[in-house]
């Protein structure tokens, strides 16, 4: 970014392409479109292009593009018409579902129950507050660091801590009947 900010594109150009797939991938897990995750990478890339000159690298790039990223998935979810299409997505083919692939010696059973654990924990993850959502999605998904979630949720370690602790109650709670062993 500092590349940028003093004027070489390709600084940019290279921003793009290391961190445009997995924040599109981010995105996706909020939105369940392949294709409205898209347009908000695009949006969260012309917000940091327009910043060059205001950015200041108090935290990592990643964790300031991410918080761009983060609001605009927010903004997404409150709104009422994206709401509203979000729970007729059965409609539009579940393209926000995880679809159960044929694993080599899996029985029809264990496909069964696989794409029922997967449905769960997907309502259960909708289910979740946008700050629980979020605090799960970066830390088990994306990898990042309690500090760097704070300062995404512009929150305390401790909040996100409890968030993610939280959420983490709310998906084994879902998927308590199939997954026994994890309440032994």
């Amino acid at each position: 970014m500092l590349r940028f900010q003093r004027g070489d594109e390709a600084g940019f150009v290279d921003l793009f392409r290391r961190h445009h797939h997995p924040m599109a991938q981010f995105l996706y897990r909020f939105t369940g479109s392949s294709a409205r995750a898209e347009e908000l990478v695009q949006e969260a890339f012309l917000r940091i292009y327009r910043a060059r000159a205001t950015y200041a690298p108090r935290a990592k790039w990643r964790t300031w593009a991410y918080r761009i990223a983060t609001n605009l998935a927010l903004n997404e979810l409150r709104r009422r018409e994206h709401h509203a299409a979000h729970v007729a997505a059965g409609e539009e083919g579940e393209e926000g579902r995880v679809v159960v692939a044929d694993p080599a010696g899996a029985t029809a059973e264990e496909e069964a129950e696989a794409t029922e654990l997967a449905d769960r924990l997907h309502t259960a993850l909708d289910a979740l507050t946008d700050k629980q959502r979020t605090a799960f999605l970066l830390s088990k998904v994306e990898g990042f660091r309690y500090q760097e979630i704070a300062q995404v949720l512009e929150t305390s370690v401790p909040a996100v801590k409890s968030l993610i602790f939280r959420a983490r109650d709310q998906l084994k709670e879902a998927a308590r009947d199939l997954l026994p062993e994890v309440y032994r």
